[in-house]
């Protein structure tokens, strides 16, 4: 039992110890969370509780495997396979393959136990095809969004029947049709999708007592983790296991939930972090444990966590701390565009990386890993794009898991479609729309229609022969599946079903690839290890059907990662880069509609600035191209809402001064006089998270790195004489002669790499550009220095409309102070600012 509470603080000590009742466990990001749940389960079991008693659900199939890891190498494996340890859906999954003849649907229908799981191409399958059956515009009814306002009233716990007594406008009303389509094929299929998972098995909770009533004496103790993240369905799943509807719950039993409300992410998926906000409201009596001793980062990275999240509202009050020591300041970097941005993060980890999977660049939006790609290619650091194409997403996986499916339920017509012509059969599209009319006409699936082929006239008698044939092929391997181990099942069918053959025959490095994939599925198939040897292919299917984007986090070997800020939830990293730090891109500009949806953003930069360890850098883009044109952007808010002495920064030449204030503008104006103009891009040096530009400068350099001249110069921010760290660096094409010269050398360097050389001559064209646009700009400024007087009132696309209180001339360059009212006041630079006159 010691070893089992050592290295834990008191107040995992206290969330292990506390064994009955109602707990609440706030578990502030890297806070040891997972070892106080797998401590506090091997304690249950060491004080005399049944294993068999135990649930324990986890966000991701990978955190329960990791959960089983941990409990094995404590309480040994035939004590733990006892336990219930899985993620929501493959709980209910396993509860359903065991009582889904229990529940019956509204109309009477009822499942068996073969039931087949329906991906996401699958169900759009079903839709578009009820979209097409109504006569329905594809382009007003987009069939995903449709979906996924079906998923969104199944996590509600909708039904197609309840959501249409809720549909009251024209749109929502053939949207309910739809849905009653949908659920009415899924029957007709014997097939559920992801959230009728869910939905289906709180409903046969509340349909049948007994079949509640055997679980709820089943799981006398039940763990949930990522409370934050449940959705209606799941919590009341939870509390039909834990209580029984009953208004007196024994002191024997005990629910614990674990979870950050500040890490709440995923609305969009359904999720509620509303529910761990009324926990304790619902079950009185409740114990609440606050885990705030973080062990993954440095205090500055906390601080300015605590900081920025405090300016929520909907949370429960907790401050991250840390016993590592304050490390080093964090690094901003203010870009000129999106490549610049690029630019420097990559130069960035290139010179400084020694382990290169140390590193992790987070952004908001997947649009935004271009640039960065682009820029990790030049340099030749290896990346990763985390959560891209899915293994199980490629073809022939889907094609061989159809296979498996249709051989596990004859009656699934999604998969019968995707095989029935692969490898290629000769029937035809037309045979299959009649076949698809008679399967509807008589409420059927199309097994059960080519089972009765004889029946109909409208398909020729070539084409029976090819379908019956095709089904003697399906009931060879039905009949044949439990004789031989899985994978060798799965061998022999992507074998002997002449799908393998067709890929050798096209002789080619894709069909080679897609060969390989194949093998490894075979590989997967080899190392499953099922809960019940009389379902084994029923269960693999199951857990291939829920596999998600983090389950694929395994290899990261030597390769930055790139990846989505809601794909890094649970992750950590020594290094992080947190680009795209601009108002409209992060936070969103959809997000400013509401309070609420401002208030998920601010969580999603807390847990990004909580996935560093060591160090973290912020970045912010002036500009972005979209659809081909530059759109400009202020700094983001969330980097004003750490403190300044967190910070240090590193500023582009052509500086902005959104952000600050419009004296320290007029500074950073009166200061860049002093540069020399042969100078495209030097960079300004902020040290100690100072705000205001000074005028004191540091004379720029030039260095040479390998294939171009390069200038560095900083100018300082503070008393300091030298910058914390190396300033950002700029392409210099001084005259045609040195340009020629260095197009030579790169194509030198890179003839034998097309990719690269692209991308170079991209980025070469893209320095050439921004010198014209500058040489445009100072041509500009000698015609006119100033557009607009004080007095005048102007209009701005972001900010509305304004008065300018004040216009200042310095040399070359022309500021204006701005009122816009409830935007606040701002300063801008006459020659960036967009301005119209109003």
């Amino acid at each position: 039992m010691e070893n089992i509470l050592e290295n834990l603080n008191n107040e995992q000590l206290d969330a292990v110890k506390t064994t009955k009742g109602s707990l609440l466990i706030l578990a502030g990001a890297g806070s040891g969370k997972t070892k106080v749940l797998t401590s506090r389960i091997a304690y249950m079991v060491k004080s005399g509780i049944n294993p068999r008693e135990i649930l324990a659900v986890t966000f991701t199939n990978k955190a329960a495997k990791e959960m089983k890891e941990r409990l094995s190498k404590i309480l040994g494996e035939n004590i733990v396979r006892y336990m219930w340890v899985g993620t929501f859906h493959s709980i209910c999954g396993r509860i359903l393959r065991q009582e889904i003849d229990n529940y019956s649907f509204p109309s009477g229908k009822k499942l068996d136990k073969n039931f087949t799981i329906y991906d996401e191409q699958d169900s759009l399958a079903l839709i578009k095809q009820s979209i097409k059956n109504h006569g329905f515009d594809e382009k007003m009814y987009v069939p995903k969004l449709v979906k996924a306002i079906i998923s969104n009233a199944k996590n509600k716990m909708q039904d197609a029947h309840t959501f249409a007594t809720y549909a009251r406008d024209f749109k929502s009303q053939r949207i309910s049709q739809i849905y009653d389509d949908y659920e009415t094929a899924l029957n007709n299929n014997n097939a559920i999708d992801f959230d009728d998972m869910l939905m289906l098995c709180v409903k046969l909770m509340e349909q049948n007592t007994e079949v509640r009533k055997k679980y709820y004496d089943r799981f006398q103790h039940i763990l949930v983790d990522e409370f934050q993240d449940t959705n209606q369905a799941q919590y009341n799943l939870v509390k039909a296991l834990y209580t029984n509807d009953l208004p007196d719950i024994p002191e024997s039993r005990s629910l614990c939930v674990v979870g950050d409300v500040d890490q709440s992410i995923y609305s969009w998926r359904g999720a509620d972090f509303k529910i761990i906000l009324n926990f304790q409201h619902d079950f009185k009596g409740c114990k609440l444990v606050k885990l705030e001793q973080n062990y993954r980062s440095t205090g500055t990275i906390l601080k300015a966590a605590n900081s920025v999240i405090e300016n929520n509202d909907e949370r429960v009050d907790k401050v991250l701390y840390s016993n590592k020591g304050d490390g080093e300041l964090i690094t901003y970097y203010e870009a000129n565009d999106d490549a610049d941005e690029a630019n420097y993060i990559a130069s960035t980890i290139k010179n400084e990386a020694v382990d290169y999977s140390n590193y992790a660049i987070l952004y908001r939006t997947n649009a935004q890993s271009r640039s960065l790609e682009e820029a990790c290619i030049s340099r030749g650091i290896p990346y990763r794009i985390f959560g891209g194409l899915k293994f199980y997403d490629r073809k022939e996986i889907k094609d061989a898991i159809a296979y498996l499916k249709l051989i596990h339920n004859l009656n699934d017509s999604q998969s019968l479609k995707r095989v029935i012509n692969v490898p290629k059969r000769s029937i035809g599209d037309t045979t299959i729309k009649h076949l698809q009319d008679y399967a509807t006409e008589h409420d059927m699936s199309l097994y059960s229609a080519i089972m009765e082929i004889e029946n109909i006239d409208t398909i020729q008698n070539r084409a029976k022969t090819k379908l019956t044939d095709f089904v003697k092929v399906i009931h060879y391997f039905k009949d044949i599946q439990s004789k031989y181990p899985l994978h060798e099942f799965l061998s022999m069918l992507v074998e002997r079903t002449g799908y393998v053959r067709e890929l050798k025959e096209e002789n080619t490095p894709e069909s080679e690839a897609r060969i390989e994939n194949l093998q490894e599925l075979v590989n997967v198939a080899s190392s499953f290890e099922p809960e019940e040897e009389d379902n084994i292919l029923g269960e693999f299917l199951a857990q291939v059907s829920l596999v998600s984007d983090l389950d694929g986090a395994e290899d990261m070997s030597n390769t930055v990662t790139l990846m989505t800020l809601h794909s890094a939830k649970g992750l950590e990293f020594p290094t992080v880069f947190m680009a795209g730090l601009d108002d409209g891109i992060f936070p969103s500009a959809r997000s400013s509609n509401t309070a609420s949806e401002l208030e998920e953003e601010r969580r999603l930069m807390y847990v990004g600035v909580t996935r560093a360890e060591e160090k973290l850098y912020i970045t912010h883009a002036r500009r972005r191209q979209m659809w081909g044109e530059y759109k400009y952007y202020n700094q983001s808010r969330f980097i004003e809402e750490i403190p300044a002495n967190l910070i240090e920064g590193i500023v582009s030449e052509s500086t902005s001064i959104t952000g600050r204030t419009f004296q320290s503008a007029v500074n950073s104006i009166k200061s860049k006089s002093n540069y020399n103009q042969e100078y495209t891009k030097p960079a300004n040096t902020i040290s100690s998270g100072a705000r205001k530009l000074s005028s004191v400068v540091k004379k720029p350099t030039t260095v040479s790195n390998n294939n171009y001249t390069i200038s560095t110069g900083a100018k300082k921010l503070s008393s300091s004489t030298t910058p914390k760290r190396t300033p950002a660096r700029a392409f210099v094409v001084k005259n045609e002669a040195n340009k020629k010269r260095q197009e030579e050398r790169i194509n030198a360097i890179l003839e034998d790499n097309p990719i690269k050389r692209k991308i170079e001559q991209r980025r070469l064209e893209q320095e050439k550009q921004a010198l014209i646009e500058k040489q445009k700009i100072e041509e500009q400024k000698t015609v006119s220095k100033s557009f607009f007087a004080k007095g005048d009132r102007v209009f701005h696309e972001k900010l509305g409309i304004g008065s300018i209180l004040d216009v200042i001339e310095m040399g070359e360059s022309t500021m204006y102070s701005i009122d816009f009212g409830k935007m606040g006041k701002k300063a801008m630079d006459a020659n960036y600012a967009n301005l119209k006159k109003f």
